[in-house]
């Protein structure tokens, strides 16, 4: 008996595929921080509502990890803190009122009094901590400091009042006079004890340097005598908060903490720190005019980008430009030290343009805002997928015909009693039920590969080169790969939709 081998498309379910390849750092997107950008006597811009939005909107692309502002913040105040540029008037009358409030209340009502100037010793703290400093903010503090130390005393509280003085004496030393003309002669009993009991604590030395030398230093807010660079020595342990300035510039304050015995070293760039600005309205760079700007960005970029370890800085601001503002934006790469883009959009002063946000993020991820609209597919007629199916379609529906065919031939000879012996008509039924079992699993495979090819010319598309890297699919949407198996192969198909 004569016999067909039927060859068979071997379809395999998706497959799940494990990736051996172990995860680094380098499998992650570079990270990137976003600045503003200001220059002086610009007058108020929208740079504050235009670098935060760019920010937001990048994130769409996911080709950059991103640090936030207040992770950055909370970093760039580990080490150091923006000067105030002006108090307002406002919160110090406020102050002087509520020390002049306390003063009162330690006559009548030792206990409120505390409440109150409590209060007040902390507002003027921060403001403190912030400038270098105005004498008359430095002495109100010390006026409220001193106050508290007698509404303490007056409430029994002797170690509360020791410990307020020991904090005096650390942060003013002898700046200001403390005699029974200006102070209770109990508060100044304690205060001339605290001050004898706290001088061989002065073991701390800090050594201070700049760029230009020749700076004024404040340590804890008290001017120095000597200028940059200079060693000081015979200081008390513990926090402190350095700053320098030399004409209209000065330094952030920069905190550093040395030991009992101990040594520091704080070395300042003082055009570098004089940029920075760090406070509820502004988050970045202030540069005096625009040639400082071009001038140095670069490298404050870099010097930022490294303290914040980050590998992308972009800096963006709007700046006043020949006929109107515009919006300038600057990408920085922190490890080759160099500007990777930077371009200006024309903007108006007074709005915020949702377009130039969409523009700029865009070309800081160096994305084609066109193509990015929508992935773009490919015509259906171009579906090589799809027309394959359909020629194996027609493949196997071709040779279920033709085993159609070869069956009624059969068929016909096994029932002529002309055709033959007996025997060839036997021969030819078997050969017939052979055809016609061939020509159904043909039939199979075709209607199986048409509903196949249906399916693929409905669900697989194919994007155009153009979006390749940008919206393309992590995995293709189709994978078509031949297949050895012991005494046969096929194709491994899978799909994802």
């Amino acid at each position: 008996m004569r016999s067909y081998i039927v060859a068979l498309l071997v379809l395999t379910a998706p497959t799940v595929l494990l990736d051996a390849h172990a995860q680094t750092d380098a499998d992650l997107e570079p990270s990137m921080v976003f600045f503003e950008v200001y220059v002086r006597g610009d007058g108020p811009t929208k740079t504050g509502d235009y670098v935060g939005r760019v920010q937001e909107d990048i994130l769409q692309y996911k080709k950059y990890s991103l640090l936030s502002r207040s992770d950055a913040l909370a970093r760039i105040r580990s080490s150091m803190v923006t000067p105030a540029k002006r108090v307002n008037d406002e919160k110090l009358r406020s102050i002087e009122q509520m020390v002049a409030e306390g003063d009162k209340l330690l006559y009548t009502n030792p206990k409120k009094a505390i409440e109150v100037l409590h209060k007040a010793k902390m507002q003027l703290k921060e403001i403190v901590e912030n400038i270098s400093l105005d004498s008359k903010i430095r002495k109100d503090y010390f006026t409220t400091q001193m106050l508290l130390v007698r509404s303490h005393l007056d409430n029994g509280n002797e170690a509360k009042s020791r410990e307020i003085m020991a904090e005096i004496v650390r942060t003013f030393e002898d700046e200001y006079p403390v005699t029974t003309d200006s102070y209770h002669p109990r508060v100044v009993d304690l205060y001339k004890g605290v001050f004898r009991s706290m001088k061989d604590r002065r073991t701390a030395t800090v050594t201070i340097t700049s760029n230009p030398p020749g700076c004024d230093v404040f340590i804890n807010g008290r001017a120095m005598k000597q200028k940059t660079p200079f060693t000081f020595k015979g200081l008390y342990p513990g926090g402190m908060r350095v700053n320098v300035r030399k004409g209209e510039l000065q330094s952030m304050v920069r905190k550093v903490e040395v030991g009992a015995n101990g040594s520091g070293k704080v070395d300042i760039d003082l055009e570098y720190e004089s940029a920075l600005t760090f406070n509820d309205d502004t988050f970045g760079l202030t540069f005096s005019d625009k040639a400082a700007m071009k001038r140095n960005m670069l490298n404050y970029a870099v010097k930022l980008g490294k303290f914040l370890e980050v590998d992308y800085v972009v800096m963006g601001g709007v700046l006043k430009g020949a006929a109107s503002p515009v919006l300038s934006g600057y990408q920085f790469d922190v490890s080759k030290r160099k500007l990777v883009r930077h371009k200006d959009f024309v903007v108006k002063a007074n709005v915020v343009s949702a377009r130039r946000i969409s523009e700029l993020s865009a070309f800081i991820a160096d994305v084609n805002l066109d193509v990015v609209k929508g992935a773009v597919f490919k015509p259906w007629y171009t579906n090589w997928v799809g027309w394959s199916l359909t020629g194996l379609t027609v493949a196997m529906g071709g040779v279920s015909l033709a085993f159609f065919l070869k069956f009624n031939e059969h068929k016909d000879n096994a029932q002529n009693v002309n055709f033959g012996s007996h025997q060839d008509r036997v021969e030819q039924a078997n050969l017939g039920n052979d055809a016609q079992t061939n020509a159904g699993i043909f039939a199979g495979l075709a209607a199986a590969s048409a509903v196949g090819t249906v399916l693929v010319f409905t669900l697989v598309k194919f994007e155009e080169p153009a979006v390749s890297g940008l919206n393309a699919p992590a995995t293709p949407r189709f994978i078509a790969s031949p297949m050895v198996v012991p005494g046969g192969g096929g194709v491994a198909a899978q799909w994802s939709f």
